[in-house]
């Protein structure tokens, strides 16, 4: 399975091994520099080939499509992922 993500409209990231995580840590699989990022604020990972993402218990939370993550949700093509400052859009999820 493979994942694309385009970063803040600007960069495509792709993903091939799962789980995939996400914070401001240098050693996340996806780190990012914005402050309003948790250490480790989410991460994604696939389950009998569908994506999810779950927040980490971040301090500002995860967003898809607007609403805040409470539980773990199923991602796909075209949602909008906010992570503090950082919008991750999901362009492609394949094989």
């Amino acid at each position: 399975m493979v994942l694309k993500i385009i970063l803040n409209n600007k960069y495509l990231k792709v993903f091939d091994k799962f789980p995939i995580s996400i914070g401001r840590r240098d050693d996340n699989d996806l780190a990012l520099n914005d402050m309003l990022v948790s250490r480790i604020h989410c991460a994604i990972y696939n389950d009998s080939d569908t994506i999810f993402i779950a927040d980490m218990k971040s301090t500002n939370g995860t967003y898809v499509n607007k609403k805040k993550l409470d539980l773990p949700m199923l991602i796909s093509t075209d949602d909008l992922i906010v992570i503090g400052e950082t919008i991750l859009k999901i362009q492609d999820i394949g094989n």
